[in-house]
Parts: structure tokens; sequence; C-alpha cells
């Protein structure tokens, strides 16, 4: 402790030849608590990417924006979506300012999207110009955080 009441705590140092240094037991235990907590944090992320739970629907989707707000609640860890045509469809995932810079996902074709932690919140999708399509949706989702 100091004598000045205004500094309520000051940081034990150790006094040597004209210099001072901390307390090496206090640096370790400073040292040993940040990476515990870091090894908390490392687990809460890993045990995110079990899946809680999955949904499943179906929707026709048009050349206007669709966009799926998925919530925060229970995001997707990842999802398929099969194209039952005609169209092709775009698919992006959280923002959707390079919708049509994809690839479209064909008639009869299966896109997979997995992004390995619960982080998908927002699904868009598109139909090629003047085009419609039907497709299924089945995801496995997380928890959130």
């Amino acid at each position: 402790m100091t004598d000045n009441p205004l500094v309520p705590f000051q940081m034990p140092v150790v006094k040597g030849d004209s210099e001072e240094r901390m307390n090496p037991a206090v640096l370790q235990f400073i040292m040993t608590a940040s990476m515990a907590a870091q090894m908390a944090k490392m687990r809460m992320l890993e045990e995110s990417k079990v899946p809680t739970g999955s949904k499943s629907f179906k929707l026709t989707v048009t050349d206007s924006i669709t966009e799926l707000s998925v919530g925060l609640v229970e995001p997707w860890i990842s999802f398929s979506l099969v194209n039952d045509g005609p169209s092709g469809v775009y698919v992006e995932v959280n923002e959707p300012d390079k919708l049509l810079d994809k690839v479209p996902v064909n008639s009869g074709e299966t896109e997979t999207v997995d992004m390995r932690y619960p982080i998908i919140n927002i699904v868009y999708l598109q139909a090629e110009s003047r085009g419609t399509a039907a497709v299924r949706i089945k995801a496995k989702t997380g928890k959130g955080g």
C-alpha cells in the first residue's frame, strides 16, 4: 500500500541495484490468470461448434432478394441448399454486397455452406433475372453468443 490516499493500490516491486522491477510471483500470477481466461474463451468457442438442433424448410425464390433472418438466438453453423429449379439461385451469407458476384446454384444442384461456428445470422437468396426457383434448405443450428 502507498501513503497517498488517492492511489489505493500500487504494484509490489522488488528494489535492486538502482532499479525497480515487478515481483516475479505477482508477474507469474498475472500471466497464469490471463492464460486461464483465454483458455476459458477458447473452450466456449469450441463448445459452440456442437450443433444444438436443425431446421429444414422449402421456399420459392424470385429475382428479388429474399432475406432469411435466422436470428441471434440460434444462428446456423451450416446449411445445405437444394435448388429444385427451374432457375439458378445466388446465395450469400450475412452480407448481401457480393450476392450477384457469386456463381449461381443451378437447377438440380446442391450448395453446402459450412462456417464451422454458429455465425450465420442472415441468408440472402436471389434467383437469376426474371426467374424463380423452388429451394429446400436444411440447417444445423448452434448456440448464439
